[in-house]
């Protein structure tokens, strides 16, 4: 039996890593750090706990400490952790012995961990998840490139004194669709998430959706009309959408960042559910029957690709004006070389880009 740290920056991780430990690691001790860089992760790394899906849940409160900009004394003492393997937040897991950790963000609380956990082994063996699918090929820091002053001196460190660094330990990359994959790291298929399984199950207790969602067409709507650039008129795209299948059929799911009040002040349906990871809800329930609409969100393709049944998705980019929003313009042709990638048609499927609005009937 072998022990495997997992730490987790967002839900998606989180779920990730409950999928691998019911599948690639049902045998083994599994241990899981949930991190404050999520809303609300103390109160779901709780609900974690009594799930009982994991050996051992952690929380910690890190986001602060990963962040670039610190004073000179803060900046030493996170090195010296970086370095020695010691530090405050990881006082309750200083004596755990691992066999692997488990991550995606190589943050400077990621190092922390690997030069506790590796003092702990000298033997360890560290692998990267995946964070969406627009995570497999993105530039990391593997040691060779730009890397924030605090990781850089810590791996600087550690090489004088004959310390393994953790980049010298990466031996695998797990990911739901390995095709995507084009790395130098071993690519392991995690499985997909099947309706009723041990974490669809473990999903519903964790997170408690009150929502119906009776709607047949849901959209998602995205930060583009206040954030990128000028807008590019995703509200008025909405009224358009909701004249053509009816008010009373479709359902407004907010982005987390969106704090305005104008769908529901326009008497739309809004998800009231949505602080809740929308991978959760979908992954947790069955929406074969729903069309999923957004202008460019890759969130929601998110719980499709790691669910067995995917559901009609259409990217609607196209019925905006997007050309004074640089962040939108760059989005929506990630999403478009995405989906033309070939080795994927089958896995895409079920998602198209809107030419005109009535290709969502």
């Amino acid at each position: 039996m072998r022990h495997i740290m997992f730490i987790c920056n967002t839900y998606y991780q989180m779920i990730t890593a409950i999928q691998l430990r019911y599948t690639h690691f049902s045998t083994d001790d599994t241990y899981i750090i949930l991190t404050d860089h999520s809303k609300d992760a103390r109160e779901v790394s709780r609900r974690l706990q009594k799930a009982e899906c994991f050996n051992e849940v952690y929380y910690a409160e890190v986001k602060s400490l990963d962040q670039d900009k610190h004073g000179i004394a803060t900046a030493a003492c996170s090195i010296l952790s970086g370095v020695t393997g010691r530090a405050e937040w990881m006082k309750e897991i200083e004596e755990l012995r691992c066999d692997e950790l488990i991550y995606f963000n190589l943050s400077i609380s990621t190092l922390h961990l690997f030069a506790l956990l590796n003092s702990n082994n000298p033997c360890l063996k560290c692998s990267r998840m995946e964070e969406g699918i627009l995570s497999y090929n993105a530039m990391f820091h593997d040691g060779d490139g730009d890397m924030p002053l605090r990781a850089r001196s810590i791996m600087n460190i550690r090489n004088i004194l004959k310390k393994k660094n953790m980049v010298d330990t990466v031996d695998s990359f797990y990911c739901f669709y390995p095709e995507l994959y084009t790395g130098k790291l071993n690519c392991i298929k995690i499985p997909t998430i099947k309706r009723n399984s041990k974490t669809a199950n473990e999903l519903k207790k964790i997170f408690s959706s009150q929502t119906k969602y009776r709607q047949k067409y849901i959209f998602f709507t995205s930060v583009y009309d206040f954030e990128g650039g000028f807008p590019v008129g995703e509200y008025e795209l909405v009224t358009k959408v909701a004249d053509l299948v009816g008010k009373d059929n479709l359902l407004v799911k907010m982005h987390p960042r969106d704090t305005r009040t104008i769908y529901r002040e326009n008497g739309f349906c809004v998800d009231k559910d949505s602080s809740i990871p929308w991978e959760a809800i979908q992954l947790s329930s069955d929406f074969s029957e729903k069309v999923f609409m957004t202008i460019n969100s890759c969130s929601v393709l998110a719980g499709s690709l790691m669910a067995e049944r995917p559901v009609r998705t259409h990217y609607m980019f196209k019925l905006c004006d997007i050309s004074n929003n640089e962040s939108c313009k760059i989005n929506a042709r990630d999403i478009e070389s995405l989906l033309n990638q070939g080795k994927m048609k089958s896995v895409f499927r079920m998602v198209k880009i809107a030419e005109k609005l009535d290709d969502i009937i």
